[in-house]
């Protein structure tokens, strides 16, 4: 059984809506979808990751859930005209003994953070990645044309630090303790902590080591969105 889940933030998008009362498993058998399902084991709890893609023509791009027994998370993706969507888990798995799944969309992109505790964070954002060392993900998301970051401290299970907006990130880069990013029109920010601020500055001359995130959305092949493809065996 999930021991909490802590919503940190939920965009409300038309095109992603949650329906936990759904029987999923209804479409194992249709022949009007495709249905793939990934099983996980993270603590003492197996958790199933499940994409099913309509067959042909239809407004649904994708329904994606993530189940524990009898719990489940449900979303559909309606009419997405542009980019990924579905439920992604990569390869890539930063957060020692726990598990990441993105949930793309370019309207309501969303991080599913399972620790081996049990407990299930969500958080707004598909645009993701981890600082190891100091337990924390960083979030990028955008609503209404306005990109925000969400960073969480998933040790102490605190959120560290959310802004009202910010430049659009172009690249990430870490000195190894503090993290930055170089915006769209060139200027360098800094996450500063104690401020609790995006700060505009300098960009050091060294010392600095690029970050990418853990699943490059702009990369990711649309063709293979809610499929096997883009879950991790």
């Amino acid at each position: 059984m999930i021991r909490s889940i802590v919503l940190v933030a939920v965009i409300a998008a038309t095109c992603a809506a949650q329906q936990a009362t759904i029987d999923i498993d209804q479409y194992k058998k249709s022949n009007k979808h495709t249905f793939t399902e990934r099983a996980y084991t993270v603590g003492k709890h197996t958790y199933r990751v499940v994409n099913i893609r309509p067959i042909g023509s239809s407004d649904t791009n994708c329904i994606s859930a993530v189940v524990l027994d009898k719990r489940k998370y449900v979303l559909f993706d309606v009419e997405v005209s542009s980019g990924p969507f579905g439920m992604i888990v990569p390869s890539a798995q930063p957060v020692a003994g726990g598990l990441i799944i993105v949930k793309a969309s370019p309207y309501d992109g969303k991080l599913f953070l399972i620790l081996p505790s049990g407990k299930v964070v969500t958080l707004p954002g598909a645009q993701v990645f981890a600082d190891t060392a100091g337990s924390c993900v960083y979030c990028v998301w955008e609503n209404d044309k306005t990109f925000r970051l969400t960073v969480f401290d998933y040790k102490n299970l605190k959120l560290v630090l959310t802004t009202a907006g910010i430049a659009e990130p172009k690249q990430w880069f870490t000195d190894g303790f503090t993290y930055g990013f170089v915006s769209s029109d060139g200027v360098y920010y800094t996450v500063d902590f104690l401020q609790k601020a995006i700060v505009k500055g300098e960009k050091p001359a060294s010392g600095l080591t690029a970050v990418s995130y853990i699943v490059d959305l702009d990369k990711t092949d649309r063709a293979s969105c809610c499929g096997p493809a883009v879950m991790k065996k």
